[in-house]
């Protein structure tokens, strides 16, 4: 019985990894799945890129911790999280670095309207942290998801771009480059103007660095057959020098 059993274990396990080998094939093969893994690899790319940078140095006052006491509370009583959640998106959308919690506290100090709460400062990161249309990068603030799904995309449209105007000589010789070879400055300046017009302002040296790695990733992929994610390329204009070159 104990023998039966066990072998009836081994069969399952191994049928069990020959069904997931073949999931795994397939989903290489798969646009949307190559396109998923690029994109939480390029957000967690921008994380730490965020997350390295060390916390600004703040004055804390304690008076900033208490409710700011207003008409508008007087009247209407403390404004709901929608409201808050409201304001801040409006006034940190479009920026491309992180904003502080305690630059946000002080703003919605400043314009008067208050934060309910015994600690209000806390309660403010709670409000940000239960909203999917805010991303925390820990002590360094938040920015909106929104502008963050733009830029990976612009950097995909970018990689993908690129990719599609090598030459089959450069192709080649991005294909034969080893992990420590960076890509010759012709092939990079190529890529750069092509960053440029699609973001339309400098690139910093991360994203320049995000997009060099997509376009020698399309190429592997070329080269083993694995099949290329269909990137939809975006339009582009104008023309400004990146600090990269």
């Amino acid at each position: 019985m104990r023998d039966g059993a066990d072998q009836m274990a081994s069969e399952f396990v191994f049928h069990l990894e020959k069904a997931i080998e073949t999931l795994e094939a397939d989903l290489k093969t798969n646009p949307d799945f190559v396109l998923w893994q690029s994109l939480g690899k390029t957000l967690d790319d921008h994380r730490n890129r965020f997350a390295r940078a060390p916390a600004p140095s703040v004055e804390r006052k304690t008076d900033h911790l208490a409710p700011v006491k207003s008409l508008a509370d007087r009247e209407t009583g403390e404004i709901g999280t929608k409201k808050i959640r409201e304001v801040v998106a409006d006034w940190i959308k479009g920026r491309s670095e992180p904003t502080p919690t305690r630059e946000i506290f002080d703003y919605l100090n400043e314009i008067k309207l208050s934060i309910p709460g015994e600690n209000p400062f806390n309660n403010l990161s709670a409000i940000l942290s239960n909203s999917k249309a805010f991303v925390s990068y820990g002590r360094s603030g938040w920015r909106m998801a929104s502008d963050i799904q733009r830029e990976l995309q612009k950097e995909l449209d970018v990689a993908s771009i690129s990719f599609n105007s090598l030459t089959q000589e450069q192709t080649d010789i991005v294909r034969k480059l080893r992990d420590s070879e960076a890509i010759p400055p012709d092939i990079d300046k190529l890529i750069l103007q092509i960053g440029r017009e699609v973001f339309k302002r400098h690139m910093i040296d991360d994203e320049a660095q995000s997009i060099r790695s997509k376009v020698r990733e399309l190429v592997a992929r070329r080269e083993t057959g694995e099949g290329a994610p269909d990137f939809e390329k975006s339009d582009s204009g104008g023309s400004e020098s990146s600090e990269s070159e």
